[in-house]
């Protein structure tokens, strides 16, 4: 259960001032005098939202630590990114040494910390202060399509449904490394972006 209340680094922006929320709305194009469409009016909202990061596989195959380069941000890593994440403990290449590296991660920070993981587990300890935000493991079963099969699309329905659970508390964006599941998301209105902080 995440909190009531709350991009990669590369690919982060800093928290938008009023002035510039302001000048973001007159940009808009809006239809109508002066006035916004429901869409437009939820970008604007949107800028101001705390944001809640949704982890791919890929992004943690990709980086090991990807979890410490959302800043003050969450991150949320959904169930079926653990289980993917379990068919990459064989072998010696990157993706096996990184799956391996974030288990022993995520690992040490439950061991540290005694309160409850539905509430989010902070992150600044673990990575020296760079991130301050909560990073969030899947405990609850989140309603998708019981004839999804594919890992990708639950990943994206999760992200969804996320989007719709938290709306108006939460900027919920899917983060991912992969072409195909970055256009699926967009052809499905859930809000994505490129990982770009990996080394």
């Amino acid at each position: 259960m995440l909190p009531k209340g709350t991009e990669t680094r590369a690919s982060l922006t800093v928290k938008p001032s009023r002035s510039r929320l302001q000048q973001h709305a007159r940009n808009l194009p809006s239809q109508g005098k002066g006035k916004l469409t429901p869409t437009e009016a939820r970008k604007v909202k949107e800028i101001k939202l705390p944001k809640l990061f949704v982890l791919d596989t890929n992004v943690i195959l990709s980086d090991a630590n990807s979890i410490f380069n959302f800043e003050e941000h969450d991150v949320y890593v959904p169930a079926i990114v653990r289980m993917e994440l379990d068919k990459h403990k064989k072998g010696k290449d990157d993706t096996v040494r990184n799956s391996r590296a974030f288990s022993r991660t995520v690992k040490a920070i439950l061991s540290s910390y005694t309160g409850n993981i539905r509430e989010g587990l902070p992150l600044k300890e673990a990575s020296k202060k760079a991130a301050t935000g909560k990073l969030y493991l899947q405990t609850d079963d989140i309603k998708i399509d019981p004839s999804i099969a594919e890992a990708d699309e639950k990943i994206r329905a999760v992200a969804k449904a996320l989007a719709i659970k938290f709306s108006g508390k939460y900027q919920v964006i899917l983060v991912t490394k992969d072409n195909n599941m970055f256009i699926e998301a967009r052809a499905q209105d859930t809000t994505v972006q490129d990982y770009l902080n990996d080394v």
